[in-house]
């Protein structure tokens, strides 16, 4: 586990390969109990717990979700019968694209590393944590995706090779940290030589070293005298290739965990240092001798520590220590320390900023082994960049560090690099990508286009276009609004969790932070208080981490003309539902008593009324079980009835959903790597359930929808899953993929709008998207849009007519399918380097392309 998590497992003497319920329980204790002084890690911990809980194997491990999800899509592109995509669920992204807090604070989410063209100052790439790669070609105005035919990536690294192979990119897989704190695995390097449109696998030799459960990385780096020989830093060693990634081999250091950062010696690359998480000492690998020495950087603890060189100074080495800390009302880490020669011992020349200012921590909470990151100018040594929660500059070795103080600059550093033909610096933290073109004295966001966001649940305004409401990792909640400028905006902070927009008054938003933190606003969004007479408001044992609420259905009478119930709230807690009416002045506890806490995965409520909303039924699932209260008017708790469903090894409840036309119609979504164990459905209010699997990945579900509207009882189904949505009816027999240049990426929430016809997906590293609703195969379709980017599929029984902009190269696929013919009618046209099909045949016959990673991301 990661060092901020340390404690709690020594504590409980926790083993790193338990099943993940004794993990969870032995962490949630001690966090339970834990003063401030000992709660650093506690919202990465909490994050790492919800993704983690979906992705158990039958015997409660941990699986490799990344390598899992490729079998899975592989496995679904050799399936004929099932593999027709939505004949009308062409998915677009909504955003959001740009939206940034008060003072330009980028908000677009978590990005890892940037890496330049040697040639272009236009063209760059940037890797996000969970949002795979991007690439800008005008300098960093807009970013676009590289990687839409693949599974989200999360990204470590990225290094450009020279001119003239400057369109070989390398990237390195997974997180090292986040291999442990959010799960963000992966499987070594992948390469592409073509500017990122297409990616293979290149990491023969690592994966042979990487367990079943996946790894991460922390570092790629090009040998300066030979663009062929690379190294990577992973959390299970560091790699060689010398053949451009064809092969790999474990670098015989002596070092075989939790390399975190590897830096040359400036003027002899046959000479390498390296740092390892929870060690306090520099290695120095000679190359030519094969010999490893040490050197002690500090006597005390540390968790994880960053290297800086200068070929200004090529003997000199910076090193940057954590964790950070509060001595008395001091702000303090480790330390900075500076080696002038090899010979030398290292000396601290600064444990604390200027003006007492928190580079590392936040209160008595550490943040050093999670962000950290060290920046030395090439040309000056004394110019010296340090970077965690806060940025910070020394122009003078180090002595006097002082925070870079725009207030627009996003918390948490991850990398921070002078462009080589620019001079300008780019940065990347957890709000996006900044530069400074002025030395460092400011900077200014350029995250436009980044559509990285990592949202746990999403409410729209049924029946009005253009109205939504996310809630996201870390970044809080955001409005999205058509007709304002700009459309969204950030309205919330923390991690936003559930939320809801009254179906009374669009006005009226409910929206949760971390651990049940409710907020209301009565201005659709402009402000926010905290909702009175919430008992133990906020307390991490009473509310879990994403803390479920729903609104009654409200009951409408003719006459006189009114609505009962317009604004009564359900909101769940460890202690009992409670209710909240008269807009949140009135709080009481529904029960059921002793329901067992929520563990890892979220808790889900769902209500619905066959008699427009005069009595209803309301679902609640604490992750293992399922209850129903079939009036929860009442203010009682005597009317909770268990209800037992078909449990699986290595399961949760993700998602529970209720038929808006029938109450006594329930299905629900599981996690984990069951095989025909995804989703289960009852008619009796769960006295029997079918299994309706036939035809979805093994993969974990996330969510769940019915596909009619409360007056139409039709029985189909939309399933969000870790690859993408599916869609099921009785008729199909099965589930069929709706996916439609949507990205393989966790869909963490869906809501159907039948007023609209639209279906809209939050997804777990690549933001909002809307699609159209499922229609049987059309007779005739015209395909008009412009595509740019991802994977679409067109079919009709008939005829297709097509007057499409296709852009964006190798990274885009379509296919058209018909009956008869493909008419390719004036105005459509297609760039170079697309892929594009035009067939004829049958709708639901079979696929036509691969709408996989298998044809793009092979191995070599």
């Amino acid at each position: 586990m990661t060092q901020g998590f340390d404690k709690a497992l020594q504590q409980y003497n926790v083993r790193s390969d338990s099943s993940f319920t004794s993990i969870a329980k032995r962490i949630n204790q001690y966090y339970d109990t834990a003063t401030a002084g000992n709660r650093a890690g506690y919202k990465q911990w909490k994050r790492w717990e919800w993704f983690a809980a979906h992705h158990q194997t039958t015997s409660g491990k941990f699986d490799n979700y990344l390598q899992k999800n490729i079998e899975a899509l592989t496995v679904e592109a050799k399936q004929s019968a099932l593999t027709q995509q939505s004949y009308n669920g062409n998915w677009q992204s909504i955003g959001h694209t740009n939206a940034g807090g008060e003072n330009g604070t980028a908000l677009q989410g978590r990005v890892n590393c940037i890496a330049f063209d040697p040639v272009n100052s236009q063209v760059m790439y940037a890797g996000a944590a969970g949002g795979g790669i991007w690439k800008t070609t005008n300098g960093g105005a807009l970013w676009y995706n590289v990687t839409a035919t693949l599974p989200a990536l999360g990204i470590s690294d990225i290094v450009v090779a020279p001119w003239p192979n400057n369109n070989t990119i390398y990237a390195l897989t997974g997180e090292g940290l986040s291999a442990n704190v959010y799960l963000h695995k992966g499987f070594g390097c992948i390469k592409s030589t073509d500017g990122g449109n297409t990616w293979q696998l290149a990491n023969k030799g690592i994966t042979d070293a990487i367990p079943d459960s996946g790894s991460g990385g922390y570092k790629l780096l090009i040998h300066p005298n030979d663009p062929n020989r690379l190294l990577a830093a992973m959390n299970n060693g560091i790699f060689e290739t010398t053949n451009g990634a064809q092969s790999w081999r474990f670098l015989p250091t002596g070092l075989f965990s939790n390399t975190n950062d590897i830096e040359f010696k400036p003027d002899d690359a046959n000479v390498l240092y390296i740092t390892r998480l929870g060690d306090n000492q520099l290695h120095s690998y000679d190359f030519t001798a094969g010999v490893r020495t040490a050197s002690r950087v500090t006597t005390a603890a540390v968790n994880r520590m960053e290297i800086g060189v200068s070929a200004n100074r090529p003997n000199a080495v910076y090193v940057l220590a954590g964790p950070g800390s509060q001595s008395g009302n001091n702000n303090i880490f480790v330390g900075l320390f500076y080696r002038a020669n090899t010979n030398e011992t290292f000396s601290a020349v600064a444990t604390s900023l200027a003006s007492n200012v928190a580079l590392m921590n936040l209160g008595s909470m550490d943040i050093g082994f999670y962000a950290n990151t060290l920046y030395v100018n090439p040309t000056n040594a004394d110019d010296v960049f340090v970077g965690s929660v806060a940025l910070a500059r020394s122009t003078n070795g180090g002595s006097t560090l002082t925070q870079i103080t725009n207030t627009n600059i996003h918390a948490d550093q991850h990398d921070l690099k002078r462009h080589p033909l620019t001079g300008d610096l780019w940065l990347c933290n957890d709000g996006g990508i900044y530069t400074s073109t002025n030395g460092g004295a400011s900077f200014t966001s350029k995250s436009n286009g980044l559509v990285i966001t990592e949202i746990y649940r999403y409410s729209g305004t049924v029946g009005v276009a253009g109205k939504h409401l996310i809630g996201t990792q870390d970044n809080g909640h955001f409005r999205y609004n058509s007709s304002a400028n700009p459309a969204w905006k950030f309205v919330l902070g923390g991690d936003g969790m559930d939320n809801l927009i009254s179906s009374i008054n669009a006005n009226v938003i409910y929206a949760c932070q971390q651990n049940g933190l409710l907020r209301r606003s009565a201005d659709g969004g402009e402000t926010f208080y905290t909702v009175p007479n919430i008992p133990n408001y906020g307390s991490i044992t009473v509310y879990p981490w994403i803390t479920p609420i729903v609104q009654h259905p409200p009951q409408s009478i003719l006459v006189p003309v009114m609505t009962l119930n317009p604004e009564t709230i359900y909101m769940y807690s460890n202690n009992g539902i409670l209710v909240l009416v008269n807009n949140g002045e009135t709080v009481y506890n529904i029960g059921p008593i002793a329901m067992p806490a929520a563990t890892g995965l979220a808790p889900s409520m769902a209500i619905a009324s066959n008699d427009g909303g005069a009595t209803a039924s309301l679902y609640m699932s604490n992750g293992s079980r399922i209850w129903v209260n079939n009036n929860p008017l009442q203010n009682s708790t005597a009317n909770w009835t268990e209800i037992f469903w078909p449990t699986t090894a290595g399961t949760n409840i993700a998602a529970l959903a209720v038929n808006p036309a029938n109450k006594q119609d329930i299905s629900i979504a599981l996690s984990g790597y069951t095989p025909n164990g995804k989703v289960f459905r009852s008619f009796n209010t769960g006295i029997t359930w079918v299994n309706v699997s036939n035809g979805l990945p093994n993969v974990p579900m996330y969510s769940i929808a019915y596909a009619n509207a409360a007056n139409d009882n039709t029985p189909a189904l939309y399933v969000g899953s870790e690859i993408g949505v599916y869609y099921y009816n009785i008729n199909l027999g099965g589930w069929a993929p709706f996916s439609n240049n949507l990205p393989r990426v966790p869909i963490t929430d869906l809501q159907v709008d039948h007023t609209l016809g639209r279906l809209v997906a939050a997804t777990y590293g690549r933001g909002l998207w809307s699609g159209d609703l499922y229609q049987p195969c059309p007779n005739t379709q015209a395909v008009n849009m412009i595509m740019n980017g991802g994977q679409y599929h067109f079919e009709s029984s008939n005829q297709t007519n097509t007057a499409a902009t296709i852009i964006g190269g190798v990274n885009t696929m379509v296919t058209f399918k018909a009956g008869n013919r493909v008419v390719f009618t004036p105005g459509f046209s297609a760039t170079g380097g697309v892929y594009l099909k035009a067939v004829t045949g049958p709708c639901g016959s079979g696929a036509v392309l691969p709408f996989v990673a298998a044809p793009i991301l092979h191995k070599q």
